[in-house]
């Protein structure tokens, strides 16, 4: 199956088959985009038992994003494919939710349209995709 939402400059293109949905997310998703993310996500049957969520060409995300991909791991296994764009990343690392969803990622441009899939894509481990940040020694810190 395949459906396709758009608001203001964002799209969503969903497809679904019984084992596995991809969400094709391209544009700039805010409170005013984002809510074709909950259409999109409404679309999947729940007896779909994974999503992967294509990102590489989302342009801005602020929160309004993020709501509905948090919500939808309540159901099933949300995993996001990357490389990730740079205000998405800022999102996840702001929020402290980057380790929620497993990560995926592909060399293959983001295409959209109706005869591409996202879905062909080699898992990553989020800690090797996002390697925790060096621990920085406060030089207010005494040694003992």
């Amino acid at each position: 199956m395949y459906k396709e939402h758009r608001a203001g400059g964002a799209t969503a293109v969903v497809r679904w088959d019984a084992d596995r949905a991809c969400l094709a997310l391209a544009g700039e998703f805010d409170m005013d985009t984002a809510p074709i993310v909950w259409e999109a996500l409404g679309d999947i049957p729940a007896t779909v038992p994974d999503v992967l969520v294509d990102c590489r060409a989302i342009g801005f995300a602020d929160c309004s994003l993020l709501r509905p991909l948090v919500a939808a791991r309540r159901t099933r296994a949300v995993t996001l494919a990357g490389p990730l764009p740079l205000p998405l990343d800022t999102l996840l690392a702001a929020t402290a939710t980057r380790g929620l969803f497993p990560l995926a990622q592909t060399a293959a441009p983001a295409d959209h349209g109706p005869g591409n899939t996202p879905c062909r894509l080699e898992q990553v481990p989020t800690a090797a995709y996002f390697p925790p940040p060096p621990l920085i020694r406060s030089p207010c810190a005494t040694e003992d």
